[in-house]
Protein backbone atom coordinates (compact mmCIF):
# COMPACT_ATOMS: atom_id res chain seq x y z
CA UNK A 1 0.00 0.00 0.00
CA UNK A 2 1.34 3.43 -0.90
CA UNK A 3 0.00 6.99 -0.93
CA UNK A 4 -1.22 6.68 -4.54
CA UNK A 5 -3.23 3.56 -3.68
CA UNK A 6 -4.76 5.31 -0.65
CA UNK A 7 -5.67 8.33 -2.84
CA UNK A 8 -7.44 6.02 -5.29
CA UNK A 9 -9.31 4.28 -2.46
CA UNK A 10 -10.38 7.65 -1.01
CA UNK A 11 -11.71 8.72 -4.43
CA UNK A 12 -13.73 5.51 -4.74
CA UNK A 13 -15.14 5.99 -1.23
CA UNK A 14 -16.08 9.61 -2.08
CA UNK A 15 -17.93 8.53 -5.24
CA UNK A 16 -19.81 5.81 -3.34
CA UNK A 17 -20.81 8.25 -0.58
CA UNK A 18 -22.14 10.73 -3.15
CA UNK A 19 -24.28 7.97 -4.69
CA UNK A 20 -25.58 6.71 -1.34
CA UNK A 21 -26.25 10.17 0.08
CA UNK A 22 -28.00 11.27 -3.13
CA UNK A 23 -30.58 8.56 -2.42
CA UNK A 24 -31.03 9.36 1.27
CA UNK A 25 -29.25 12.13 3.15
CA UNK A 26 -28.54 11.40 6.80
CA UNK A 27 -29.73 13.84 9.45
CA UNK A 28 -26.37 13.63 11.17
CA UNK A 29 -22.98 11.99 10.84
CA UNK A 30 -20.77 11.12 13.77
CA UNK A 31 -17.11 11.01 12.80
CA UNK A 32 -15.22 8.18 14.47
CA UNK A 33 -11.42 8.49 14.15
CA UNK A 34 -9.33 5.40 14.78
CA UNK A 35 -5.81 4.29 14.06
CA UNK A 36 -4.53 0.80 13.48
CA UNK A 37 -1.36 -1.00 12.52
CA UNK A 38 -0.76 -2.32 9.01
CA UNK A 39 2.04 -4.85 9.40
CA UNK A 40 4.85 -4.70 6.87
CA UNK A 41 7.42 -7.29 5.92
CA UNK A 42 10.58 -6.19 4.17
CA UNK A 43 11.88 -2.65 3.63
CA UNK A 44 8.84 -0.59 2.64
CA UNK A 45 9.33 3.17 2.65
CA UNK A 46 7.67 4.77 5.68
CA UNK A 47 7.46 1.65 7.81
CA UNK A 48 8.62 2.01 11.38
CA UNK A 49 8.47 0.22 14.68
CA UNK A 50 5.35 1.13 16.64
CA UNK A 51 5.85 0.72 20.38
CA UNK A 52 2.13 0.45 21.16
CA UNK A 53 1.68 -2.54 18.84
CA UNK A 54 5.26 -3.81 19.26
CA UNK A 55 5.52 -4.38 15.50
CA UNK A 56 6.81 -2.84 12.27
CA UNK A 57 4.35 -1.27 9.88
CA UNK A 58 2.31 1.77 8.96
CA UNK A 59 -0.02 3.52 11.43
CA UNK A 60 -2.87 4.90 9.29
CA UNK A 61 -5.63 7.15 10.59
CA UNK A 62 -9.11 5.97 9.60
CA UNK A 63 -12.31 8.03 9.63
CA UNK A 64 -15.61 6.14 9.89
CA UNK A 65 -19.26 7.17 9.99
CA UNK A 66 -19.95 6.31 13.63
CA UNK A 67 -23.60 5.49 12.99
CA UNK A 68 -23.20 3.13 10.03
CA UNK A 69 -19.59 2.02 10.42
CA UNK A 70 -18.87 3.03 6.82
CA UNK A 71 -15.30 4.03 6.04
CA UNK A 72 -15.12 7.70 5.00
CA UNK A 73 -11.40 8.33 4.51
CA UNK A 74 -7.92 6.95 5.17
CA UNK A 75 -4.72 8.88 5.82
CA UNK A 76 -1.59 6.76 5.45
CA UNK A 77 1.00 7.60 8.12
CA UNK A 78 4.42 6.30 9.07
CA UNK A 79 4.53 3.55 11.64
CA UNK A 80 6.01 5.91 14.23
CA UNK A 81 3.14 8.45 13.96
CA UNK A 82 0.95 9.06 17.01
Amino acid sequence: MDEYTVEQLNKIIEILFKIVYSLEKPEQIILDLDSTLLNTYGNQEGKAFNFHYQADGYHPLLCFDGLTGNLIKIKLRKGSAY
